[in-house]
């Protein structure tokens, strides 16, 4: 199977945006012992959009690493505490869960 992820929102009708709240303020359920990952990395580190994949199934984890890592910088955890720790080092594009 192929994913498609368009970036932008040109290909949205207006009536498929959501406005962003600007000044909102969000809980974040990382660990206390967590820093917060830097937002921006190297150019090279950033050349290529990043996605988590989680999934406690081995085998489908390996299988969504290996489709996608030629297009994707692709970080990988087998459960949510992995997954924290993972944003907590690095801040990816896009979570797959």
């Amino acid at each position: 199977f192929s994913i498609w992820l368009r970036r932008g929102h040109a290909h949205f009708s207006a009536g498929q945006l959501e406005p962003v709240l600007r000044d909102a303020t969000f809980e974040a359920s990382l660990p206390a012992s967590a820093s917060v990952p830097a937002a921006v990395g190297s150019d090279e580190k950033r050349s290529r959009a990043s996605i988590l994949v989680v999934d406690d199934h081995a085998e489908v984890r390996r299988y969504l690493v290996d489709r996608l890592g030629d297009a994707y910088r692709v970080l990988s955890a087998g459960n949510g505490d992995e997954a924290l720790a993972r944003i907590a080092e690095e801040l990816p594009d896009v979570v797959v869960s």
